[in-house]
């Protein structure tokens, strides 16, 4: 995260480890281009793990959505139960009190 502007460096030398560039002769075609083919296949690959993942992506939050649309309707279900089945009893309770009263 520092700037290697103001380091001294000799000329020819790499301004971050400092070791000579390299120079022509030691420059191997064969091998630059068997190490970009090498970096080539390395990217494939992890475009296809990414699109692979992004497809698992979309189908967990596909199916997240369904379940949270199943767990509302369940719940509302759940409610409409509740509802018609402590009502009845809750309006018993409330006659039973307004007859004790009126006694």
């Amino acid at each position: 995260m520092q700037s290697l502007a103001a380091r001294p460096v000799e000329d020819g030398h790499c301004r971050v480890c400092l070791q000579p560039d390299p120079v022509e002769a030691d420059i191997d075609p064969a091998a630059i281009e068997e190490t970009r083919t090498a970096l080539r296949h390395q990217l494939e690959d992890a475009q296809r793990i990414q699109q692979a993942d992004e497809e698992h992506l979309q189908t967990a939050q596909e199916r997240s959505q369904q379940l949270s649309f199943a767990i509302s309707s369940l719940r509302r279900e759940l409610d409409a139960r509740t509802r018609d089945a402590v009502a009845p009893r809750f309006d018993a309770i409330a006659e039973a009190g307004s007859r004790v009263a009126a006694l």
